[in-house]
């Protein structure tokens, strides 16, 4: 699993859409943005959703630096991001 974009900072109260890219077995890169399960490693700097439509947008709500996890099954991806001041 590839977490996408690569943004390593984003200013306090801005918003992104992550997206998961899985590789199977023939090579293939497709979007299973839809099928993982995403998490961060301090909720009190961001949010991110798991509901239908919203899955994988984040938002920062304070200054820090937090990973951000995609996990499909036992695999699972990291992304670390810094929130910085507007």
């Amino acid at each position: 699993i590839s977490i996408i974009p690569n943004v390593t900072s984003l200013r306090l109260g801005r918003s992104l859409a992550y997206a998961a890219v899985g590789t199977f077995a023939d090579s293939a890169n497709r979007d299973i943005t839809r099928d993982v399960s995403w998490s961060l490693s301090d909720s009190t700097l961001a949010s991110i959703s798991n509901s239908a439509g919203r899955r994988g947008q984040l938002t920062a709500l304070r200054l820090g630096t937090l990973t951000i996890r995609a996990v499909h099954g036992s695999i699972e991806a990291e992304a670390t991001l810094v929130i910085t001041n507007p």
